[in-house]
């Protein structure tokens, strides 16, 4: 009897150890509470941040909400992650798809340029030429998705870009043989199974995607992505692309797809515009937005250096919400620290301080030139006048009108990919730009061990609370993680996705609960 007494109380203590040492899943607080303004929500001022479909202060009730989302690095599922989540999301806010003649299709996304590649063993799949060089007139697809809300007034219209397909096409030649090697060869038998798993997940198909990125093909995925984000620019600003329009010339930057004229209807339609990404996604889109003019029109080869097009600062004054889930611009922000410039041919050296670009206040250069593009453009100068020149009353006060961005980023600590949000790098961002660090635990830490990083990186922007037992995570070898059936749990928990699309709320310790899905 006294022995069974033992082994019960040494059972209790070692379940209060293991639950003591064992933190759980489904937490998220703000990392950074008190920089974040408060916002007046039904007569209070809690910190809150908005999700997608909030209503923003001064927004239109029938203004369209056009969401472009991208995804992250490994991503070997990311057409069912970029689409059942969002569409999800819409359905709990009471959204149903517009009625269309057929299911929406993935389109190839038009490059700028022909781009030509060439290495070892590659098969030219997916390009215009059979045998290397590998030509490329697109990289990526993209789809749209149209969704009418209950009220018969509210739409979205969600903009998909997948590069994984491109991408990996040209990865695959190189990586093949050490995957089929890990699976099933001599090197998968003396590996011990987390080296296997963690090489072939982490490292073969996630961090080559950085590689291949930062490399060749990121100039030819830069220019698919682009292309995507002007045909939605060009719709929300009333323009649409035209058959004869879908090629190169859509495809240079957003500062080249959108003319003046397009820029002023962009503000006066009142659009409002949220981008989504993950991981590696999140480095790539601000890439894309940060671009600059290519100075064709002889207007913009004759603007100041530095200052952003009319067709930037509008969109940027689109945009009201910008989330990164896993987010890596900590980590990846290290690839934008300036060498030694060149003096003289031959030369190098750091160059003299007139031949810099002259600081702006309250405007850190660390920061991506989308962030910083308001606050670069000249304010009451002629400059700015003549930006300003034959826009309406309309424009003209959307242009001027202090709208706040939040960007939000979202890092689990046993992401060992994910990184808090540093605000404005140096916590000294443009004065219309609330960055908000989220803690967001979406997988459990084991005896203060660790926890699975592939689920705590894979996870943030899929709806995993709603996966079933032993689903595993969202990856190509496992079942999909969207069980149809119980739609509502995943926001009734702190998801990532149901924050972003209904908002969240904050106690006074900075811990998050999402906010009732707004459902006019």
């Amino acid at each position: 009897m006294d022995r069974l007494i033992s082994l019960a109380a040494v059972a209790v203590l070692s379940s209060l150890v293991f639950a003591g040492c064992t933190t759980g899943s489904g937490n998220a607080r703000l990392e950074n509470l008190a920089d974040i303004p408060p916002t007046t929500v039904d007569g209070r001022n809690p910190q809150v941040f908005p999700g997608v479909l909030t209503v923003q202060e001064g927004a239109s009730p029938s203004a369209v909400r056009y969401i472009f989302h991208t995804h992250g690095m490994g991503k070997t599922d990311a057409k069912s992650v970029l689409i059942e989540p969002v569409t999800a999301a819409l359905r709990e806010a009471g959204y149903t798809r517009e009625t269309i003649p057929v299911e929406p299709t993935w389109d190839d996304a038009p490059t700028a340029r022909v781009h030509d590649f060439e290495g070892e063993a590659l098969s030219c799949e997916g390009g215009a030429a059979k045998q290397p060089p590998c030509r490329y007139d697109h990289f990526g697809q993209y789809r749209v998705d149209r969704f009418l809300h209950a009220d018969g007034v509210s739409r979205v219209v969600v903009y998909s870009y997948l590069w994984h397909d491109d991408l990996w096409r040209l990865q695959r030649p190189f990586l093949a043989h050490d995957l089929a090697g890990l699976q099933t060869g001599f090197a998968g038998w003396t590996a011990g199974s987390l080296t296997r798993e963690l090489k072939t997940s982490i490292v073969n198909e996630g961090l080559s995607d950085v590689a291949a990125y930062l490399g060749p093909a990121g100039g030819a995925l830069k220019e698919g992505m682009s292309s995507a984000v002007c045909i939605m620019l060009r719709e929300a600003a009333g323009r649409p692309v035209t058959t004869a329009e879908h090629n190169s010339t859509i495809s240079l930057s957003p500062s080249d797809c959108l003319d003046e004229k397009s820029a002023d209807s962009l503000l006066e339609r009142g659009a409002r515009i949220s981008f989504i990404s993950h991981s590696l996604g999140s480095r790539m889109l601000f890439d894309v937005l940060s671009a600059p003019s290519s100075g064709k029109t002889p207007i913009e080869a004759n603007r100041t250096p530095g200052t952003p097009t009319k067709a930037l600062v509008a969109t940027r004054k689109a945009t009201d919400t910008f989330f990164m889930a896993a987010n890596q611009l900590s980590l990846l922000g290290i690839a934008e620290v300036k060498g030694p410039q060149a003096t003289s041919p031959g030369v190098t050296g750091t160059g003299p301080p007139a031949a810099r670009e002259a600081p702006v206040p309250g405007c850190p250069k660390s920061l991506p030139g989308f962030l910083t593009a308001d606050c670069r453009a000249p304010k009451d100068s002629e400059t700015r006048k003549a930006q300003k020149s034959g826009m309406s009353m309309t424009a003209q006060n959307a242009m001027d009108a202090l709208r706040p961005l939040k960007v939000i980023g979202f890092f689990d600590p046993g992401d060992i990919l994910g990184y808090s949000l540093m605000g404005g790098r140096t916590g000294q961002g443009p004065k219309d730009i609330s960055f908000i660090s989220v803690l967001h635990r979406n997988t459990p830490q084991i005896l203060r061990l660790g926890s699975n990083p592939l689920i705590a990186h894979d996870n943030e922007l899929a709806l995993q609370t709603l996966a079933r037992p032993g689903v595993g995570h969202p990856r190509a070898h496992h079942a999909p993680p969207y069980p149809r059936d119980r739609p509502t749990e995943v926001f009734k928990s702190p998801n990532a996705m149901a924050m972003i699309f209904c908002g969240a709320k904050s106690d006074p310790t900075g811990r998050l609960t999402p906010a009732p899905c707004p459902s006019r």
